[in-house]
């Protein structure tokens, strides 16, 4: 799903970037890269975290990172595999008007639909891990705080989140806001400002 989005996205934009103003597309870059560390600070910092707490969602945390480059690595030896035949199938078209065939479209749509549903595994299997440490490191204050943080609605406008016990809802947080790229260092500068007790 990632890899079409990207795709058709780069597909869209290509024409755009190339008369986008590269100064402003960075700064533009930088300011959205803050105003996501904004929405992750509202949602850690008042779960008022020990230092002993962060210590133990940070090295966990490392663990989810290792296991997320590894799954990524695995995803493109896949699709690097998918080079030669769409290199060829692409210059029989420029150079003899060959049409590519749909077997290749179907083959390409195969693999990363594969490659989703294994991540979507991986992933929930990650948060299963996640939430174990979450679960004994956390009070249920702040695991409450964890579960009535997040604004539901704006993120999956069609989720009956009332319906769903709390433990859904810290696992969706996990995702949120605990596996975002941009918290573990957010997380690594409040654990060394928080308290020892």
């Amino acid at each position: 799903m990632k890899i079409i989005v990207i795709a058709l996205l780069a597909a869209l934009t290509t024409g755009i970037v190339a008369a986008q103003d590269s100064e402003k597309a960075r700064r533009s870059a930088e300011v959205q890269v803050k105003m996501r560390q904004v929405d992750l600070l509202l949602n850690i910092m008042p779960l008022a975290m020990k230092k002993a707490q962060y210590k133990e969602l940070l090295t966990q945390l490392e663990r989810v990172r290792a296991a997320q480059v590894t799954i990524l690595t695995r995803e493109d030896e896949e699709i690097v595999k998918l080079d030669k035949v769409l290199t060829d199938a692409l210059a029989a078209a420029r150079e003899k008007g060959v049409y590519p065939t749909r077997e290749l479209l179907a083959e390409c749509k195969k693999v990363t639909r594969g490659l989703a549903l294994n991540r979507l595994i991986a992933r929930d299997q990650l948060v299963d891990a996640y939430y174990e440490t979450v679960a004994k490191t956390l009070d249920k204050g702040q695991q409450k705080i964890m579960a009535n943080s997040l604004d539901w609605k704006a993120i999956d406008p069609g989720a009956k989140l009332d319906e769903k016990p709390e433990e859904d809802k810290v696992r969706f947080f996990i995702r949120v806001v605990f596996f975002d790229p941009l918290s573990y260092d957010l997380m690594k500068e409040l654990e060394r400002k928080a308290s020892d007790d």
